[in-house]
């Protein structure tokens, strides 16, 4: 695990929930959005609602929150 890894224990509190997930500028997208699937080692597996899985590096990440379920 990278020392620089963000707030690990953070993440795997929202792992099998929806979340936002900011990134830090440079990312490729600056906001990704949708279901933790996993933390492994640096790298968070993010499913998107539609049903497509995208990798994050963790250190990356500028901060995740759980987001609103749908009503």
């Amino acid at each position: 695990m990278a020392k620089d890894c963000g707030p690990v224990a953070e993440m795997e509190r929202y792992i099998g929930k929806v979340a936002t997930i900011q990134l830090k500028s440079g990312a490729t997208a600056p906001i990704a959005e949708g279901r933790l699937i996993a933390l492994n080692g640096d790298t968070l597996t993010v499913e998107t609602s539609e049903r497509t899985r995208t990798h994050v590096d963790c250190n990356n990440v500028l901060s995740i929150s759980q987001s609103e379920p749908p009503s």
